[in-house]
């Protein structure tokens, strides 16, 4: 054993730790705005900070006042009981000189990636497991459906918005699945992808998923019984409820918050709620360390709050009214309500279209308010409902394009012919042409008649096309969908083959075999074309944090998610050795280490301890850092670790020999 170079010594205020993240990942999308707000402010105040991770990209200070030890992971913690300056003392291993550094702060601030995943389940490593995190790379960056019938766990706006798009790339069956009562979204994504085909399932959890070539099954349980879904990808969603640890551990000086949202997306509500978590902690932070007056910390917190609970407020079953039909019109009160909002026009009868702007609640949104040329949206609060200055409105559609989910529409009446023109957000990949068919929907999905497409127009830095539909002004009020389907199930498209565009093919060696198979395309994305579907490359990540989907490209280790496939390569993958090793178990624990729940019941049947089958084990240290086994705290509670949402994910552990050593000939 050869040991680690000599300790270095580190003293500090604040120790800020960012987990989740490779080194070399692209800096905006590990540092948030908020994030970076957060240091700023910090750093204004003349505190010392050390900061391990990926450095941000905004410039704080001189190395005097802040260090960055951004080649560097966090493998030690403790509490200073005895000590009358800093409380914690971390450790920190350089893993590319092998030196560590021991850091002593009054303050450790631990950044989290995205909350955390849900509990496993029987089958969970099987191949067809996704992140959202992974379909955004699939879906954003190779163009491509990994799947055709796809169950998407978890129930906040960024989930119902993926599943709005799959269903309009063409998928079959798309359900979402909440294990609570409630769900975590604006009610304008709910009725959207209801009335795009989808189907939503709550307090609901999955049993098990089986895989086999020639079908794929979730077995799918509430009170009332088992649901067998025809389901082929699952994909699980973060939970994030809580983003600050407990109140026991603030007074130690220990904060974990966890991030919202996915990098790239749309500003709504998980954006607004992360700011306020930031604002918090720095509050929470600078009363930790008895920087700030007590009660000028209490009533920014105070204040802060009642923010905060006004930015969910929407969410309170008082404060939110459903829409009702008779038949497939809207019943009375509905259209009442409905037409008295300032939201929408009085009237539709203009030379130009108008805009309306229907989401109906008050959500943390104002896209709209931000986009219009011609300020003819106005929102004074955060959480006010648009208010539509019809005199101003010249009917530019580019509030159509922003809004995020899809509620804004124009519609243009025509009185003399009783027609009207309809200007629907389109998230299709349909090259309409003019004069097209399709079938306008209502608000939940159910058919009202045809209507002929007119044009399709494209925004630059818009979210949706906008399609533009001529039919009977009969629905005014209710036409706010299209499909290309007759039928109750709604919005589903016409089959589109699910392979990239134009992709250019040749042949390749793939593990002794010649096939034709996509080139110039990441390996990951030829493997599934090819039927080599593996668990490894599941997350499918950017900046390979997780580096499990290693394979071997003409002799050399390459990872699959970064390495573009080349005419006549030689490739040799191995059967996916976290599924051969581990499919038929029932409770998989650490695929990585391919550990299973009956090996640790076995070591505790026969003496050991939870922190001695941990170590022996090394669960939740494999080389994706605890990204899959994020349930392990269920069975690792009863040492004196801090406990807090996110702790599994998060570096404060105890020493073990591997992580200040390693193995010399």
């Amino acid at each position: 054993m050869e040991l680690a170079h000599p300790l270095t010594q580190v003293r500090t205020n604040i120790c800020v730790v960012v987990v989740g993240f490779s080194a070399l990942a692209d800096k905006k999308k590990v540092w948030s705005e908020a994030a970076e707000d957060f240091l700023a402010r910090l750093h204004k105040t003349g505190l010392n900070i050390t900061i391990i991770g990926p450095r941000p990209s905004r410039k704080l200070g001189t190395k005097a006042t802040v260090k960055y030890l951004d080649r560097h992971e966090v493998v030690g913690f403790k509490e200073l009981a005895s000590s009358k300056s800093q409380n914690i003392e971390i450790r920190a291993l350089s893993f590319k000189s092998m030196s560590w550094t021991r850091i002593r702060t009054d303050v450790c601030v631990t950044i989290g990636p995205y909350g955390v995943l849900p509990s496993t389940f029987e089958g969970w490593v099987q191949p067809g497991i996704l992140n959202l995190f992974s379909l955004n790379r699939w879906m954003d960056e190779e163009k491509w459906i990994p799947g055709r019938d796809f169950l998407l766990v978890g129930s906040t706006n960024a989930v119902f918005r993926w599943a709005c798009l799959l269903l309009d790339r063409g998928v079959r069956n798309c359900f979402i699945l909440e294990e609570s009562k409630e769900l975590k979204s604006w009610r304008a994504y709910q009725d959207r992808f209801q009335a795009k085909g989808g189907r939503i399932l709550l307090e609901h959890k999955i049993l098990k998923f089986l895989k086999s070539p020639e079908k794929s099954e979730a077995y799918i349980s509430n009170s009332n019984g088992t649901l067998i879904l025809p389901v082929d990808t699952i994909v699980l969603s973060t939970i994030n409820d809580e983003n600050l640890n407990a109140p026991e551990f603030w007074k130690k000086g220990l904060f974990y918050l966890q991030k919202r949202g996915l990098e790239g997306e749309h500003l709504d509500e998980e954006i607004w709620l992360e700011k306020q978590d930031f604002k918090e902690l720095y509050w929470r932070v600078l009363k930790q360390i008895k920087f700030e007056d007590k009660a000028k910390v209490d009533g920014a917190l105070k204040t802060l709050r009642a923010e905060k609970r006004d930015l969910t407020a929407y969410r309170k079953p008082e404060n939110r009214w459903e829409i009702k039909y008779s038949g497939k019109i809207l019943d009375r009160d509905s259209i009442n309500k409905i037409t008295k909002s300032v939201s929408v026009p009085k009237s539709f009868a203009y030379p130009k279209p108008k805009a309306s702007l229907e989401c109906f609640e008050n959500i943390p949104c104002r896209a709209c308010a931000d986009i219009c040329p011609e300020s003819a949206i106005e929102i004074t609060k955060i959480t006010d409902q648009p208010k539509l200055l019809e005199s101003k409105c010249t009917g530019c559609g580019a509030c159509v394009a922003v809004c995020p989910t899809g509620s804004a529409l124009m519609v243009k009446e025509l009185p003399d012919n009783q027609r009207a023109r309809y200007f629907l957000p389109d998230d299709t990949k349909q090259m309409w042409k003019e004069g097209k068919q399709v079938f306008l929907l209502n608000r939940r999905g159910d058919q009202l008649g045809t209507g002929k497409v007119v044009s399709s127009t494209s925004y630059q830095n818009g979210i949706h096309r906008m399609l533009e539909i001529e039919s009977t002004n009969v629905y005014l009020w209710e036409a706010r969908n299209f499909g290309l389907q007759s039928g109750l199930k709604a919005h589903t498209t016409e089959v589109i083959e699910q392979s990239p565009l134009n992709l250019k093919r040749d042949w390749i060696n793939l593990n002794g075999v010649r096939r034709l198979v996509p080139v110039d395309v990441l390996l990951t994305t030829a493997l599934w074309q090819s039927g080599l579907r593996r668990f490894e490359d599941a997350f499918f990540c950017r900046d390979s944090s997780c580096r499990l989907c290693e394979v071997k490209v003409d002799g050399k280790n390459v990872l699959a998610c970064q390495t573009r496939v080349k005419a006549e390569s030689t490739i040799v993958v191995e059967e996916s050795s976290m599924s051969k090793t581990l499919g038929r178990e029932k409770d998989v624990l650490c695929p990585c280490k391919k550990v299973s729940q009956k090996e640790l019941n076995t070591g505790l049947a026969e003496g050991c301890s939870l922190e001695l089958m941990s170590e022996m084990k090394k669960l939740g240290r494999g080389v994706c850092h605890g990204k899959w086994c994020l349930s392990l705290c269920n069975y690792l509670g009863s040492d004196s670790r801090p406990r807090f949402p996110g702790y599994e994910n998060s570096p404060w552990r105890d020493f073990v020999d591997s992580d200040f050593v390693k193995e010399g000939n």
